[in-house]
């Protein structure tokens, strides 16, 4: 009975443990309504390697625990490229905006 809830405690930890830094910066950003500083290539590098995390997952099976992990580290790094892409909007001055579609 222990065993299996120290299983089910460091699984859960396994899961959440990569994203809850991620939190606590969302919440910063969203407080301070600026996120400069913060590196989209980061959030790029982490979106492509939990895609080929859970690609792989479908070739060779691995732990459940880290596949759990990848889809909610991916779904933290598309909560943090949105948040940041909106208040780099508020800050960029209109003329530094360039659109693909206003060049057809």
């Amino acid at each position: 009975m222990l065993a299996s809830a120290l299983v089910l405690f460091f699984q859960f930890f396994i899961i959440v443990g990569g994203a809850i830094p991620y939190v606590f910066q969302y919440s910063e950003i969203h407080h301070r309504r600026n996120a400069s500083g913060f590196s989209l290539f980061v959030c790029l590098a982490l979106c492509v390697a939990n895609i080929l995390r859970i690609l792989f997952w479908f070739g060779k099976r691995f732990d459940t625990a880290l596949l759990a992990q990848s889809v909610v580290m991916l779904l933290m790094m598309v909560c943090m490229l949105e948040i940041a892409g909106r208040m780099n909007r508020k800050h960029t001055p209109k003329h530094q905006t360039k659109s693909l579609l206003s060049e057809f």
